[in-house]
Parts: C-alpha cells; sequence; structure tokens
C-alpha cells in the first residue's frame, strides 16, 4: 500500500491537482499516454475531496475509497516527479520541477523504489497474488536510474537536471522517422540506419510521419533556413571600426573561403545549431 499522507502530500493544494476532465479523456480512440495521465490526475482530485468529507460523513464507501485516493497521490507524484520541465516549482506542483539542491526528489524516489518493491497485485476471480507486471519492475530501474544520474551529474558541477528533455517521446519520435522513411526501412543496419538519417537531416530533421502519442516538443527543423544557405552568394564585407588608440581608422574586410557547396552547408548548419541553442 502506498505510504500515508506526509507533509509533502499537504503541500499539493487540490486546485494545483485538479484536473479538467473532457471529451477525448473519455473517448477510447482518444487514450493516448498523456490523456491517461491527465485522467489518473482528474480520479486522484476527486478521490482527494472524498477524503477530505471523511471526518464529515460516516459513510463506509467514503472510508473505502482511501486506499484509492491514496494510490492516485502517490501515482500523480511519481508522475510529476520524472516530467518537470521547470527549474522551479510551478503551481503547488513541488516535484514537477528540475532535480536540484534542496529539492524532495531523491528522498521521494527512496521512498516510491520502497512503494513499488511492496506492491502485489490480485487477481479479480479469486483473490489470489497474480505476477508483478513488468512496468512496475520497469519504473524502479527508471527511478534508481534517475538518482545515479543526478548525483553523477552533481558530482560532475551541474546545478540541475531537467527530466522533461530525457524523456521517451523524443528517442520514440527519431526511430519512429528512421523506421518509417522509405515506408519499408522496419529494420534498417548500420549503413541504412546513417543512410536515413542524412536525409531526414537534409528534409527536415527527424521530422514526424504521424504524431502517434507523443506530446508535442516545440520542435522545428533544424534545417530550416537550408534554402539560405544553399542560394547564397559569396561576397566581402566591409566594416569601418573606429579605434580609440590613436588611430583614425581602418578597414577590415572579411572573405568568405572558397567552399564546396557540402562545405558551405556544414558549416551554415552548425553556426545555425549554435545560435538556436544560445537563443
Amino acid at each position: 500500500m502506498p505510504p500515508k499522507k506526509s507533509n509533502l502530500d499537504n503541500a499539493y493544494s487540490n486546485e494545483a491537482r485538479r484536473k479538467r476532465v473532457v471529451r477525448h479523456h473519455e473517448s477510447a480512440k482518444e487514450i493516448v499516454a498523456r490523456n491517461a495521465a491527465q485522467r489518473i490526475r482528474a480520479a486522484q482530485s476527486c478521490a482527494q475531496e472524498s477524503r477530505e468529507q471523511r471526518d464529515e460523513h460516516s459513510d463506509s464507501s467514503l472510508s473505502s475509497s482511501m486506499g484509492t485516493s491514496n494510490l492516485c497521490l502517490f501515482m500523480d507524484k511519481v508522475f510529476d516527479s520524472t516530467n518537470g520541465s521547470t527549474i522551479n516549482a510551478l503551481d503547488g506542483k513541488l516535484l514537477r520541477c528540475a532535480v536540484k539542491n534542496g529539492s524532495s526528489h531523491i528522498q521521494f524516489w527512496n521512498e516510491a523504489i520502497k512503494v513499488f518493491k511492496t506492491m502485489v497485485f490480485v487477481s479479480k476471480v479469486d483473490g489470489s497474488a497474480v505476477r508483478q507486471p513488468i512496468c512496475v519492475k520497469n519504473y524502479i530501474k527508471t527511478l534508481e536510474s534517475f538518482k545515479y544520474l543526478w548525483l553523477k551529474l552533481k558530482s560532475e558541477g551541474l546545478k540541475f537536471l531537467i527530466l522533461r528533455n530525457i524523456n521517451q517521446d523524443s528517442l520514440e519520435c527519431f526511430f519512429g522517422s528512421i523506421r518509417s522513411h522509405g515506408s519499408r526501412n522496419n529494420m534498417p543496419n548500420c549503413y541504412h540506419f546513417s543512410t536515413s538519417f542524412k536525409t531526414l537531416l537534409l528534409n527536415n530533421f527527424s521530422s514526424l510521419k504521424s504524431l502517434g502519442n507523443c506530446e508535442v516538443d516545440d520542435s522545428v527543423g533544424a534545417l530550416d533556413i537550408l534554402k539560405q544557405f544553399l542560394s547564397g552568394q559569396n561576397e566581402i564585407i566591409g566594416n569601418d571600426v573606429s579605434l580609440n588608440l590613436g588611430l583614425n581608422s581602418f578597414n577590415v574586410e572579411f572573405v568568405k573561403p572558397n567552399k564546396s557547396t557540402v562545405g558551405e552547408m556544414t558549416i551554415g548548419y552548425v553556426a545555425g545549431y549554435i545560435i538556436r541553442t544560445l537563443i
């Protein structure tokens, strides 16, 4: 069973946990990972309201909802702790932020690993114990890996770690694009993988063939200004620079070196990537 309500639970306000349930949360055709997570959090919010009313009502059905309420709150915190996209916590979600010194992530992950290891699943037919699902074991490995990764990065001098940047969606989109290139590239070897990657790089860096169940990652084509690179003309840039060194002025000429088309494209791509990263 999940642990009892702690001080961290108290900090999770009802308003911060409340998620509005709309049509796509209930449609079987639209149940994807993002909607399922929101649906669990909506259920958690309702269960939490029932828990707060327990002291006012003696209905046994409200008392029996404690287990569901604790489980939903626990899973909500697990999702938050591995999906932070900002450095500081927002809207009262103390775990939905970057892992850093002073955050509660390591403490919560230690507790969560113990909870996952002690989870017991029973059959709906006769109540007998059944084998623990592989997803629970994998989540234990995920939390242990995040602990190791943060402690390693922290020892190297990093101040924080945003876990949203290393989630599954980015890798899933990338490898999905590789496999879908040419429609029949389902089992690419190393050579096919490298050639497909080059083609996707030139077309539109790992562009999606279908949205799948991934959230929008706000990415645009890494080579969205490729046309400018290909059609650019060699030009000499003159610039008069005044210096307070007893000199009047001098002229500086920047001459673009003669490069092949591939060389110019490479320089443009690397420069564009660096500028986009900095901006």
